[in-house]
């Protein structure tokens, strides 16, 4: 995982001005009503040489777009979609939207939520 990437990924979500208030980093507290959490993990090491060290690092970055209602958690999820999906980061690598998973509603929260979870991998160069 690279900070740069990170930092890209974060700052390309709140360019959208309609989203701009309303993405985090990982777990969110005191929720709008619709907002995006991003969760940037440490990503794995590939090698594409036999003997060699690991010499490419894929971070996959983890979307959760939340609403209170299914229509909104899919506005918000279609732009972050939009935003990210064949995105290159200048010096780090390019975002791919390999995943995307159906709506689903948290009944557990209070009021209930809506979510959708959609992957980008990010591919460094």
């Amino acid at each position: 995982m690279s900070a740069a990437g990170d930092a890209a990924v974060l700052a390309r979500l709140r360019s959208d001005s309609q989203l701009a208030n309303a993405i985090y980093e990982g777990t969110v507290t005191n929720p709008p009503a619709r907002y995006a959490s991003v969760f940037a993990p440490l990503g794995a090491d590939t090698s594409d040489r036999l003997g060699g060290p690991s010499n490419v690092n894929d971070t996959t970055y983890t979307i959760h777009s939340v609403a209170t209602t299914v229509e909104q958690a899919k506005w918000v999820g279609r732009r972050v979609v939009g935003l990210l999906t064949d995105y290159v980061i200048p010096g780090v690598g390019r975002l791919t939207h390999p995943v995307s998973l159906p709506p689903r509603l948290d009944k557990e929260a209070n009021p209930p939520l809506w979510y959708l979870v959609d992957q980008f991998d990010l591919t460094h160069s």
